[in-house]
C-alpha cells in the first residue's frame, strides 16, 4: 500500500491539501461546528468541507493547521502530495466475511478452518467482529471464543479456564492466558479444538463462565 505523507509537526497523515493561503490565514482559534480538534499537547483545528462535516469525528488529519496550547500559534505543514486515500487506509472489517477477505493464502485457509468451529458451539451460535477480530457467540450473546490473524500464526482464544483444562494436550503449542497459537502451514488440530469448543459451551451453560 502506498505510504501516506505525514505532517512534519504532529506526524499525522496529511489528507487535505486543497486549502489555499487564505484558507489557512482565516482559520479561527475557536471550535465552531465542523472543526476537528487533535488531542495532546499540540492541537490542530480544521474547518472541514461541507461534505465531510458529518464525519468529522472520524477524521484525524491535520492538513497543516496547528496551534500550541499556550500561544495559539498556527504553523503550516510543508506541502506534500497525497498518494493514498486515507479513508480506505483506515478502513476496518465490519463483518467476518470482510475480515477473511482481507487475508490471502495460508492465512485465509487457516482462518476459514477456525471459522468452521462455530458448528460445535451449539444451536443458535452466531459470529461477529469483536475488538476488530472474529468471535463466535453463544445463542445468549456470550462470547465463546475468538480468533485472529498475525504475521506468522493465527490465534484462537478461549477463556483461561478452558485453556487450563486442556493444558496437557497443548504442550506442543505456544499458549497464552487463554490463547493457542497455530503457525501457518502446520497441521490443523481439528479434533482438539472441537473438544475445546464443546468444553467452553458446557462451562458457560453449566457453570455460567462468561468471557474474560
Amino acid at each position: 500500500m502506498p505510504r501516506v505523507p505525514a505532517c512534519a509537526v504532529c506526524r499525522a497523515p496529511l489528507a487535505f491539501q486543497a486549502y489555499r493561503a487564505q484558507d489557512l490565514a482565516s482559520a479561527k482559534t475557536g471550535t465552531p461546528d465542523g472543526t476537528r480538534t487533535h488531542t495532546g499537547s499540540i492541537l490542530s483545528r480544521l474547518p472541514l468541507p461541507i461534505g465531510l462535516r458529518g464525519r468529522a469525528q472520524n477524521v484525524s488529519q491535520c492538513a497543516g493547521l496547528h496551534r500550541s496550547d499556550s500561544r495559539r500559534v498556527y504553523l503550516p505543514c510543508p506541502p506534500q502530495q497525497i498518494t493514498s486515500d486515507y479513508r480506505s487506509h483506515m478502513a476496518k472489517p465490519q463483518t467476518v466475511d470482510e475480515y477473511l477477505q482481507s487475508h490471502t493464502g495460508a492465512t485465509r485457509d487457516l482462518l476459514t478452518q477456525l471459522r468452521g468451529l462455530r458448528q460445535f458451539a451449539g444451536p443458535g451460535a452466531t459470529e461477529a467482529i469483536k475488538w476488530g477480530h472474529p468471535a463466535v457467540l453463544h445463542s445468549q450473546g456470550v462470547i465463546l471464543f475468538a480468533y485472529s490473524a498475525h504475521r506468522q500464526h493465527a490465534n484462537i482464544v478461549f477463556t483461561p479456564s478452558t485453556r487450563a483444562a486442556f493444558a496437557a494436550a497443548l504442550t506442543d503449542f505456544k499458549t497464552g492466558k487463554g490463547s493457542v497459537s497455530l503457525p501457518y502451514g502446520s497441521a490443523f488440530p481439528r479434533e482438539l479444538l472441537e473438544k475445546m469448543v464443546e468444553f467452553r459451551v458446557q462451562e458457560f451453560e453449566d457453570h455460567g463462565v462468561k468471557w474474560m
